[in-house]
């Protein structure tokens, strides 16, 4: 298993899942009501498979006589920027695109890191947000600034 991982190029949201465990899978419908629903939540074929990806490897939590080592949930990521309602984006140009960021893709050798990059608490993502936002305000006001109507 841990070669077949290895060897994979894919990178940030692949099935896992498939990998690991390949003849279990979670069940279709609702793999299917998923789909679905991230795509009318978010238009975005990277962000259905990403999802259908962190559905498969949910399913194996409950497979009977797999166990799962302690690492951190791997789609832990993908969820919280759900949660927080960055469904939206896209692969452009070896980039990942949110939209107000965009995050070198790469492969999953290139983001090895031994502490996370980023906290995933509210606390640490809010103010990430609000950073982020401030910027984009700053290059909106800077491109388009208020005309004098005097």
């Amino acid at each position: 298993m841990a070669r077949r991982v290895r060897d994979t190029d894919e990178w940030p949201f692949f099935d896992l899942a498939a990998i690991v465990a390949p003849g279990i899978r979670a069940d279709q419908a609702l793999v299917a009501a998923i789909e679905d629903f991230v795509e009318d939540a978010s238009n975005s074929w990277h962000a259905v498979e990403a999802s259908t990806a962190a559905v498969q490897w949910a399913s194996l939590h409950d497979a009977p006589g797999l166990s799962l080592s302690p690492l951190p949930d791997p789609f832990e990521p993908l969820l919280r920027l759900f949660e927080r309602g960055g469904a939206a984006f896209s692969f452009a140009d070896g980039f990942i695109d949110f939209g107000i960021l965009m995050v070198r893709r790469g492969n999953w050798r290139s983001h090895l890191s031994p502490s996370p990059v980023v906290e995933l608490d509210d606390d640490t993502l809010d103010a990430l947000d609000e950073r982020r936002w401030a910027e984009s305000r700053a290059l909106a006001a800077h491109v388009n600034p208020p005309t004098d109507k005097s």
